[in-house]
């Protein structure tokens, strides 16, 4: 795998993770993010690359801070 992927597959295991913490469905993500279930599903299978202000936009909604989200696992 290559590096690129492993940080995307691992963001979208800490993002699901974070979410699922909060008890929340896909929807009750998107809903506050302006987006869809389908980009969530995507970015949390790593399969899209959340932008920048996609990744402020989920740490406020997720209450956590931006590098949260990205560390290095």
């Amino acid at each position: 795998m290559k590096q690129e992927e492993r940080i995307l597959k691992d963001f979208g295991k800490r993002l699901k993770a974070m979410r699922e913490a909060k008890g929340w469905t896909q929807l009750d993500l998107a809903f506050p993010l302006k987006s869809s279930v389908s980009h969530v599903s995507k970015l949390e299978n790593g399969h899209s690359e959340p932008g920048l202000l996609m990744l402020h936009r989920l740490a406020a909604i997720l209450e956590c801070t931006v590098p949260d989200l990205v560390k290095d696992a």
